[in-house]
């Protein structure tokens, strides 16, 4: 949003603001909205300034150049000598004053940039420069200088003479989204009056009366409460007045002839689009707001044609679509140069009808913005009242012959209630009883006078003025943020109540990160085709109906459609990949109240280049994370997904509970995300961990042993289908209480291991609480671990 102070202060009917714009934009940052940047306009004319040419004489030296001497103001009469066939003694010009630098047409197509410096021309002094408009930025005129109407003094500066100079506020859209009414400079000015404490009479009239005849309108489409409009006769597209050429450029709007440029105006003024149509263009008497067709054509001003759908909107007439609501005119409609007769328009739509017609159309516009932030009815009268004002002004021979509406005129008046006391409760600042309803007056909040101590919101802020918190905040912020007094907040001491969940999160997040894995936040937002691929039942499913994106149409079942993709991308600039995430799944009834379609999971998922085991890692991280909440969990055989690789996975338990799974994706989803890695995944479900479980035991601290501990690397040729869970446990049971940890090395198939068979290489860590253990104790414990996996299973130790 660009807000022209130029235009605020016709709005206020004020030379200036008393206050400068550096000190404005403070104050408004602090109590309205965060201003991003001030442009001046302008800016090239820095220098230029009227001057009176007092004496005009022939250059001695030279046919085409004449001596003038010229009043420049404060730094008296200088000489310029000019070039320019029609100056003349007597004459108002625009004088580029030395050390001013001007970018002017080389006379190439391009332009070059000059200082201007005391000289000589000819042998005749010159200390400035007498400018036509070409060399000012201010048109094509090259015929001669630009000679100045009007009493200006001269030094008067240029911009100031012309009306062209503007401090432009720029403020970012986001920070004014609740706020419709600054969408438009009214809005505006009446903040600036309201923090200032300056007068401001409202230009704006929402009253509406239906007169006259010729035009009528029906809404058809309930994505349109109100439609008002009005049939003018006598009009002419004329050229603007400069005061509208200039605040239209001034916030980057182009002049496109009278008609069109008070609707932008108007726009740009009271924060309502409006549109105007050629009434010659129009079949009938009846205007028809209704719901398109499906693969309806339409073509809008920008000459792009559209194929609609039931859910866009578009104003027409009996035969065909005039413009497409809310977004952009039509090609067939608009005004031209010889237009004599039009009909005005202004609406409301619903937002989320606007939004999603601009989206499928890819159409943005200064009037999509407006409608998508929440219009109410009055905004459209008001608009339309201020267009016929403007236009009845500046032609005064053009007649209004129709108004007419359908729909709503006015929403609802809110009568909101505010005791002193509140300010001082919610704010922390003690008013006077007197100063509470002045500082709301300002801002347009009168006193309820049916009610005591009541305020009736006005039309303009009903959208985010309803109960009594958001009065106290229009309080605090005119009275100012920066009287509110630091104070610590009085409350009774006691232990907040931690969430189980929270907690169980926290503890699995820290193990896992201390284990080597990397957190990841994905989108909860998936594609029909992992629906498909992992066989997630329709009727559990939650689809989106306004999807952000083609391939984010579902809520995810399960997190491993967004791990894989986001494993897939990372490994294209790492070796290894081991992620997880704390996040939620989504479904019809899987969770529990008040959350029935959501549940809380904890899952990873790891790869690596050449890594022909990552089930084992995946193995290690659920075994981890379920560790840190004090349960020692276990994996078992159990029925997988079929999309998963058979015998490489199994189910979490706990106390012969399932918590959860750990398996190796299969080839089918790999090739969704082009993966040549082998992929390994766990998921424990959070929501019925407690469930399933007994009480969560203690967790129990043990302290790190003072003595070294040893590692002995084991290496077991066995048959394929043993398992390793077996060959370790059994290692577990022959180290007894020396056992501190035990991982696997390698997996190895091949010469000179027998077909049908494998070596499992794993390391074994010992160690004991009160002493280093001597080669007598290891050897010991050696034979041990060996005797035990052989009687315990098949594998043997490799010689």
């Amino acid at each position: 949003m660009r807000v022209s102070l130029n235009w605020i202060k016709r709005l206020l009917d004020r030379q200036n603001l008393g206050i400068s714009t550096e000190n404005l934009v403070d104050i408004l940052s602090r109590r309205v909205a965060e201003i991003d940047a001030v442009q001046r306009t302008a800016e090239h004319l820095d220098g230029v300034v009227v001057g009176r040419v007092e004496d005009c004489q022939q250059h001695p030296n030279a046919d085409r150049l004449r001596c003038c001497q010229v009043d420049i103001g404060s730094d008296g009469s200088v000489p310029i000598v000019c070039g320019a066939p029609n100056v003349a003694s007597g004459q108002l010009v625009a004088v580029a004053t030395i050390g001013t630098t001007l970018t002017m047409p080389d006379g190439k197509g391009g332009s070059a940039a000059i200082t201007i410096k005391k000289g000589k021309l000819r042998g005749e002094a010159s200390h400035g420069m007498i400018c036509a408009a070409d060399e000012l930025g201010l048109g094509d005129d090259h015929s001669g200088i630009m000679v100045l109407d009007g009493t200006h003094a001269p030094g008067t500066p240029l911009v100031e003479a012309l009306g062209l100079g503007d401090d432009v506020l720029e403020i970012d859209n986001h920070n004014i989204n609740h706020r419709p009414d600054l969408w438009g400079h009214i809005g505006w000015a009446r903040e600036i009056a309201a923090v200032l404490d300056l007068p401001f009479t409202d230009p704006c009239d929402p009253h509406w009366q239906d007169s006259g005849a010729g035009m009528q309108v029906a809404i058809r489409s309930d994505g349109c409460s109100t439609y008002c409009g009005a049939l003018i006769e006598g009009v002419d597209n004329r050229p603007s007045p400069q005061w509208m050429v200039h605040a239209l450029e001034a916030v980057g709007s182009r002049s496109r002839g009278l008609l069109v440029d008070i609707t932008n105006y108007v726009m740009l003024e009271v924060g309502e689009p409006m549109h105007a149509f050629d009434r010659r263009h129009l079949a009938g008497e009846m205007l028809l707001v209704r719901d398109a067709q499906d693969k309806e054509a339409f073509t809008t001003l920008d000459e792009r044609e559209h194929s609609l759908t039931p859910s866009d909107m578009l104003i027409a007439d009996q035969d065909k679509g005039l413009a497409l609501a809310g977004i952009m005119g039509g090609i067939g409609s608009m005004v031209h140069d010889d237009t004599t007769s039009i009909v005005l328009e202004a609406a409301i739509f619903a937002p989320e009808r606007i939004r999603r017609t601009r989206q499928a159309c890819a159409l943005a516009t200064d009037s999509s913005s407006r409608f998508e932030k929440g219009l109410p009815p009055e905004a459209a009268t008001a608009a339309i009242n201020r267009a016929l004002h403007i236009l009845t002004e500046l032609i005064p021979e053009a007649q209004v012959l129709c108004r007419f509406h359908d729909g709503r005129l006015a929403s609802e008046t809110l009568s909101i209630p505010l005791q002193p006391s509140s300010v001082r409760r919610l704010g922390g600042v003690e008013l006077d009883s007197q100063r509470i309803p002045q500082l709301l007056t300002r801002l347009g909040i009168l006193a309820d006078p049916n009610h005591d101590h009541h305020y009736r919101s006005p039309w303009w802020r009903r959208k985010d003025i309803g109960i009594e918190a958001d009065l106290v905040e229009e309080v605090l912020r005119l009275h100012g943020y920066e009287h509110l007094v630091e104070e610590a907040p009085r409350m009774p001491l006691q232990v907040p109540h931690i969430l189980p969940e929270r907690r169980d999160g926290a503890r699995m997040r820290q193990a896992l990160s201390a284990a080597g894995w990397d957190e990841v936040q994905t989108y909860v937002f998936t594609s029909a085709r992992w629906q498909e691929a992992l066989a997630w039942p329709n009727e559990e499913v939650v689809e989106l109906v306004n999807p952000p994106a083609a391939d984010q149409t579902v809520m995810r079942r399960c997190l491993l459609p967004t791990l894989l993709e986001a494993a897939a991308r990372n490994r294209r600039f790492l070796d290894r990949v081991a992620i997880y995430e704390l996040g939620r799944v989504y479904g019809r009834c899987i969770g529990q109240a008040p959350l029935n379609d959501e549940m809380p999971v904890v899952a990873g998922l790891y790869c690596a280049a050449n890594d022909d085991t990552p089930l084992y890692a995946a193995r290690d991280a659920a075994i981890t994370a379920l560790a840190a909440l004090g349960y020692q969990a276990t994996i078992v055989h159990g029925e997988l997904h079929p999309r998963m690789i058979a015998g490489r996975g199994g189910i979490l338990q706990v106390d012969n509970q399932a918590v959860g799974w750990v398996a190796e994706l299969g080839r089918e989803l790999r090739s969704l995300v082009d993966s040549d890695d082998r992929v390994a995944y766990f998921e424990i479900p959070l929501g019925s961990l407690r469930q399933r479980l007994r009480q969560q035991p203690p967790l129990q601290y043990r302290a790190p042993s003072r003595y070294q501990q040893v590692e002995r690397e084991f290496t077991w040729v066995c048959p394929e289908n043993l398992e390793y869970a077996d060959v370790a446990k059994a290692m577990q049971q022959g180290a007894k209480k020396l056992f501190r940890d035990l991982r696997l090395v390698t997996v190895y198939r091949g010469d000179p291991i027998d077909e049908g068979h494998k070596a499992l290489s794993m390391s074994i860590t010992l160690g004991a609480d009160d002493r280093t253990l001597s080669d007598k104790e290891l050897s010991k414990v050696h034979t041990a671990i060996v005797t035990t996996v052989e009687r315990a299973t098949a594998a043997r130790l490799r010689g």
